[in-house]
């Protein structure tokens, strides 16, 4: 695993694109089928979305911030090391409304980022899939059914098996930013 010193950046890949998961969650009709839409693909239902947050920081008390939201509003969560800080996704749907106030409290801790969408795919570093693999789910929610959701998008993760994500989630493949 690559080691860093605060005054080191980490050395990019040659990757020129990558794989990220979209907050959107895939609308579901009454019987729990995707709903597909013309392009034969499921479409996203709009009223929802996941919470998702990138802290290009490994400042405890602003990781303190995230972890405390999550668990304010009862979402269980997978949060994982990234080469500057986390990623932390939950895969819970919640009220577009609940997620704009969330995401009012907790976005100037990287106002930047859009966290419209989290990378999937450990390739943007030289060294990151090693990072990416220090992670945990944490849960205080009683809905089982999001927590097992929430492991198993974290074991589709570490085994890199981006076409089951895409089987359930909305992916997109998009190219990096190499300004960053």
């Amino acid at each position: 695993m690559q080691s860093l010193q605060d005054d080191q950046k980490p050395q990019r890949t040659s990757d020129k694109r990558t794989w990220g998961i979209v907050n959107l969650p895939l609308a579901l009709d009454d019987t729990g089928n995707y709903i597909i839409g013309k392009e034969g693909k499921p479409i996203t239902d709009s009223r929802l979305r996941y919470l998702f947050f990138e802290l290009d920081s490994l400042d405890e008390v602003d990781f303190g911030i995230i972890y405390e939201a999550y668990f304010k509003n009862r979402l269980p969560f997978y949060v994982h090391r990234t080469m500057r800080g986390y990623h932390f996704l939950s895969v819970k749907p919640i009220a577009k409304e609940l997620h704009a106030k969330i995401m009012k409290s907790i976005k100037p801790l990287n106002p930047d980022c859009p966290h419209i969408t989290i990378r999937i795919k450990p390739n943007k570093w030289i060294g990151e899939r090693e990072v990416f693999k220090v992670d945990a789910v944490l849960s205080i929610t009683t809905e089982a059914y999001y927590t097992e959701k929430t492991y198993q998008l974290k074991k589709w993760m570490e085994r890199q098996f981006i076409g089951l994500i895409r089987k359930n989630y909305k992916v997109v493949n998009y190219p990096f930013n190499r300004d960053e």
